[in-house]
């Protein structure tokens, strides 16, 4: 086992796009960073190999290499195949390795293709974050971190107000059916999740 290094596994873009800052200040402490990127999911394409940062694909009973002191996952309602699959190989080992999964919005961590694994830690973004994994998760620890790519959130009793205002500005009244399309082509499944 590695003293230091840290493996961070991720599948979609969204958290993918966090924990690249997480790795750059890893690296600026002397912690060496592991890349490891879902093959299905975009996050290897739209933020691995375009800031050219090196990565694998290897699931960890294919992989030969000495073992991190933590995992870090990136959650993903879309892919998260690879973040199961370290989560469960990190439990296996004795001792285990501690596993960290970062949400990048309120409940991905909390989706039906990532109940196969229970991480250690669930980093949120906020106090809502944390009750929505308790409320799938209980027993598992939370905290708030976050979300660097989000800037300052506003509170969560301002909402309305703002939605009001964005209304006004597009002219869109409360009843208006509104329909919005994004997700860089992944599958339409995880609109609702978002």
């Amino acid at each position: 086992m590695n003293e230091k290094e840290v493996f961070i596994v991720v599948g979609d873009t969204g958290s993918a796009a966090d924990l690249v800052s997480v790795a750059q200040e890893l690296e600026a402490r002397h912690v060496p960073v592991k890349w490891f990127a879902d093959p299905n999911g975009r996050a290897r394409i739209d933020v691995l190999e375009k800031r050219n940062i090196p990565y694998s694909m290897t699931h960890p009973e294919e992989y030969d290499g000495s073992l991190p002191k933590v995992i870090l996952c990136g959650t993903s309602s879309g892919y998260a195949g690879l973040q199961v699959a370290w989560t469960n190989f990190s439990k296996a080992q004795k001792p285990a390795i501690p596993v960290y999964w970062f949400e990048d919005l309120w409940g991905t961590g909390e989706q039906e293709n990532e109940r196969g694994a229970d991480p250690d830690v669930m980093l949120v973004l906020d106090e809502l974050a944390s009750k929505i994994v308790l409320a799938k998760r209980p027993g598992i620890q939370t905290r708030i971190v976050r979300k660097p790519t989000f800037g300052k959130m506003p509170a969560i009793e301002e909402i309305p107000a703002i939605r009001e205002r964005i209304r006004a500005r597009l002219r869109v009244g409360e009843s208006d059916f509104l329909v919005s399309w994004g997700f860089q082509g992944e599958p339409n499944k995880m609109a609702p999740a978002h």
